[in-house]
């Protein structure tokens, strides 16, 4: 038979740990994702901010599995390993090409011979099923401790492209009545086969090898794996507890209604928790995201990366947090905008605002309609109240920013900090040129530009002086007024 299996273990190594293990998790990843109408492979597209493959990962991880073998197409490994390089760069992963798209079983028999050597058992999961649970694999390896090969079935009503588990009268696994193959009494059974498995690697090593070489379908392989289990014991099943847990992802209808499924668990796992969400069915909440107990959500809120928001925190939206440490009674109001940053107890935020790019916003502090933060340390009870630009800045315990102030940090190459010290206070429409600092409790006049340090306790003054002429404004009023009605004035 030709050789598939193909392993690349590059940027594989083993650790320590994993020398001892003896799990490993087959994630079957070929498929190009046609009916996706995309570039990307089916399992790089995102369900509740991770890709799906993702969610295999960490469930395999979760059940104890410490080598992880990926099946590939030739299409999909270059995609797949430099994702996984971004997403899971210290988690080790052996590729295994899979030429044709024949099903599980072929596919792990393509996976097998990558498997390291001391593993003694591999569970095979799908790269686009994110709904499996961590319950529903934790009953299926408890059922894999007794016989070699353990199966998840599903009870479905009237299910279509399914193969029924056929029982004996004792109630054990007989034989997998395939969907073109099986009579209409099979057809009638609602208990059908999932292709989640965990099996013993030896006994798959030897079922191999005792199959014909003609597989070409994956449904007679799995039917003669499962005769060959019950010649040497019997082949154990555990039925999933939800059998939404098991959809899988085909095109964007199911990716759009599989977010849903996630969303509406993740909202209850959080209300449970005792988070308010004022419109439960009209928010984000990405996987990464942890929730206090009194912390409310409002209507359009979307919560990405890893974001932590602690107690008595009230978001409103709409208004988008990524990858953010929100502390303790903090206030966002919405339309405001918060990404890779720190929000200290009793600061407000917004409406309207935008605080990026590892910026910290200091206890009770305030960051108000129309401001942008960006790498900016605002102190304790420092104050940017309205239509400002705060970039590469540190303020000061109580320093104060007038409205239509903005720090000049970019000269078209690099970029330059202000700092405004303690009790600093800034008049409206500043222009801040950095490198620049402003000293403690000092003043700027409205309306200047800063161009040079001010010291501590001095008040500063960069703008023309005002000129007024008396009478001048009559004049001018006049002529325009002659130029209008199309005279002119000598």
């Amino acid at each position: 038979m030709k050789d598939r299996s193909h392993p690349d273990t590059t940027g594989a190594t083993t650790c320590p740990d994993q020398a001892k293990s003896s799990v490993a998790a087959i994630i079957i990843a070929t498929d190009h994702g046609e009916r996706m109408c995309s570039a990307k492979p089916k399992v790089l597209h995102e369900c509740a901010g991770l890709p799906l493959i993702a969610h295999a990962v960490r469930l395999a991880v979760h059940v104890g599995a410490s080598h992880l073998v990926f099946i590939v197409s030739p299409l999909t490994l270059a995609p797949i390993r430099a994702a996984m390089q971004v997403i899971f760069p210290e988690v080790p992963v052996i590729y295994a090409v899979q030429e044709e798209q024949q099903g599980a079983w072929d596919a792990a028999r393509v996976g097998l011979p990558a498997v390291p050597q001391q593993v003694q058992q591999v569970v095979i999961l799908h790269g686009d099923m994110p709904l499996l649970q961590q319950s529903d694999l934790a009953v299926l390896k408890e059922a894999a401790t007794y016989a070699p090969l353990a199966l998840l079935t599903a009870r479905l009503d009237g299910s279509t492209g399914f193969d029924r588990i056929v029982r004996d009268e004792r109630g054990q696994v007989q034989h997998i009545a395939g969907q073109h193959v099986a009579t209409n009494e099979q057809l009638s059974v609602k208990e059908v086969e999932t292709a989640v498995y965990w099996a013993e690697v030896n006994f798959l090593h030897q079922a191999f090898t005792d199959i014909d070489d003609d597989v070409s379908k994956s449904k007679p392989a799995l039917i003669n794996i499962v005769e060959l289990a019950r010649t040497t014991g019997t082949v154990q099943s555990v039925q999933v507890a939800e059998v939404q847990n098991l959809r899988t992802i085909n095109d964007r209808v199911d990716l759009g209604e599989v977010e849903g499924i996630m969303r509406d668990r993740l909202v209850r796992k959080h209300q449970a928790a005792g988070v308010t969400f004022l419109d439960p069915k009209r928010v984000y909440i990405g996987m990464d995201v942890t929730l206090a107990e009194d912390v409310t959500v409002g209507l359009g809120v979307a919560l990405h990366g890893i974001t932590t928001v602690c107690r008595n925190v009230t978001i409103l939206g709409p208004t988008v947090i990524i990858g953010c440490q929100i502390e303790e009674n903090v206030h966002v109001s919405a339309f405001s905008h918060l990404q890779d940053s720190r929000v200290a107890q009793h600061a407000v935020i917004g409406p309207y605002a935008r605080v990026r790019a590892d910026s910290s916003v200091g206890s009770r502090a305030f960051v108000g309609n129309f401001v942008e933060l960006k790498n900016a340390v605002l102190a304790e009870n420092a104050k940017v109240g309205h239509l400002s630009y705060v970039g590469d800045a540190n303020l000061g315990c109580r320093a104060n920013i007038g409205g239509g102030t903005i720090t000049c940090n970019y000269d078209s190459v690099n970029k330059h900090r202000t700092t405004i010290g303690e009790g600093a206070f800034v008049g409206s429409n500043n222009t801040l040129v950095a490198p620049l600092a402003l000293g403690d409790r000092c003043f700027t006049a409205a309306g200047s530009t800063i161009t040079e340090d001010v010291p501590s306790e001095a008040l500063a003054f960069g703008r023309a002086r005002q000129s007024t002429v008396e009478g001048r404004g009559k004049v001018l009023r006049e002529r325009l007024a002659h130029e209008q009605a199309g005279g002119r004035v000598k």
